[in-house]
């Protein structure tokens, strides 16, 4: 409670007391006029009083709902940064996998498969098609799709992980095509392979669902035309650089 108006409410009970008892003696008027004035004064500063805590009460308000919001808000940056994290962890946002050739037997060939990115691949599958002699068959050729071919289950793959296949190569020049996919990507890897007296030597590039390239590999001494360029089909050859 503010005390100047209980203050002020004495003053002007003090003053209408004297006006009743003694209105005509001139000391008494002069007390009721200082009442009078006192009045007014405390009222005006209890009124500040009030206004001041007003105030006060008011900014304090407003630190606190500030100091909420931005509590609020970094509560909410933070909660969108795990579900954004464990999005990107379910999905394998950004990451994509990668067939590596290895080594392998006179007639096969093992393909190491990887992740290349952060976040792991979630029930990754391949649909894998070998072809010998490529360089003798056409890009449109039917046979190069392998419809019917398998669809082989790899499971989730994490960063560091890895996955070993082996695919056919009995001739000189294998085309090895992975379809890859996953819960909500899908991939294109096209590897060629060429028996050489210095071992397997490769090349490969990778598309992603809309045909982009998003990644290739050639080894440095991967055969090529007389013009430098490497066969894709008999119907394709490009300058790896321009791939």
């Amino acid at each position: 409670m503010n005390y100047y108006y209980i203050i002020a409410i004495i003053c002007t009970g003090v003053a209408i007391y004297i006006q009743i008892v003694q209105p005509k003696k001139i000391i008494f008027q002069y007390f009721s006029a200082i009442c009078t004035l006192s009045v007014m004064v405390l009222t005006y500063i209890a009124a500040k009083e009030d206004g001041n805590a007003s105030e006060k009460s008011l900014k304090n308000m407003i630190t606190y709902q500030t100091s909420e919001i931005k509590r609020l808000s970094e509560e909410n940056i933070a909660l969108t940064q795990v579900i954004y994290k464990n999005t990107n962890q379910i999905t394998g946002n950004g990451s994509y996998p990668t067939a590596i050739v290895g080594g392998g037997k006179k007639n096969e060939t093992q393909i190491i498969i990887q992740v290349n990115g952060k976040y792991a691949l979630p029930n990754l599958t391949a649909r894998i098609v070998s072809l010998p002699d490529y360089k003798n068959i056409s890009g449109l050729d039917l046979r190069t799709v392998g419809i019917t071919n398998p669809i082989i289950p790899l499971g989730t793959i994490r960063k560091d992980e890895m996955k070993y296949v082996f695919v056919e190569s009995k001739t000189k020049e294998t085309a090895v095509t992975f379809f890859f996919k996953s819960d909500n990507y899908s991939w294109t890897q096209y590897i060629r392979i060429i028996q050489t007296p210095n071992g397997r030597k490769s090349f490969w590039f990778i598309e992603d669902e809309e045909g982009k390239v998003i990644d290739k590999y050639i080894d440095s001494d991967f055969p090529k035309t007389k013009d430098g360029k490497v066969v894709i089909w008999s119907n394709q050859i490009k300058l790896f650089e321009d791939i």
